[in-house]
């Protein structure tokens, strides 16, 4: 089994990162970690290239990417919330997959996506926390990563507490990450 965790949090030893590896420790099979603020990712820059035919313009480590993309079982989205939604790095992440996007919705090709299993890891400081925005972002991700059976976990509290202390969390956690590991 192998799962994709993508981290959009600038913070190495924030809650996102403490959520992702309690996570992680539960986790069965290989993954590949990519943290939006670190890799080497562009945004999308609407070239239009991969209307052409297949693959993006931009050569980085999205490039790599597409195939665990493709051939991965799980995936695990894991941010901050800026403004109730994703952070912008993340964001950046996301746009590359307008290739994938292309070959499916313009050029008609298919893009035999692996079906996958999912969970998003999100949270945020403050009483308003709002994630609509990042739910929506969510269910059009997940479509397009073919992935039907996810889970959303928002810890609304890290001005005033830790992820990892909050028992809900720490259930909802493991509640994810089995619906990861069940083949």
């Amino acid at each position: 089994m192998k799962t994709l965790i993508v981290n959009g949090s600038p913070r190495k030893n924030g809650e996102t990162a403490s959520m992702i590896n309690f996570a992680v420790s539960l986790l069965n099979g290989e993954y590949r970690f990519v943290n939006t603020y670190y890799a080497d990712i562009s945004p999308c820059t609407d070239c239009r290239s991969c209307r052409e035919g297949y693959g993006c313009a931009i050569d980085d480590e999205m490039t790599e990417l597409y195939e665990y993309i493709i051939k991965c079982n799980n995936v695990i989205f894991a941010s901050p919330l800026y403004f109730s939604q994703y952070t912008g790095t993340f964001l950046s992440f996301m746009s590359r997959l307008q290739m994938l996007c292309t070959q499916k919705y313009i050029r008609r090709q298919p893009v035999d996506i692996v079906p996958k299993k999912g969970l998003v890891l999100l949270n945020g400081g403050g009483s308003t926390v709002n994630t609509l925005g990042a739910e929506q972002t969510t269910r059009i991700l997940m479509k397009e990563f073919n992935c039907k059976d996810y889970k959303i976990v928002c810890f609304k509290g890290s001005d005033r507490g830790h992820a990892m202390d909050d028992k809900r969390i720490i259930s909802d956690i493991k509640a994810g990450v089995d619906i990861l590991n069940n083949e």
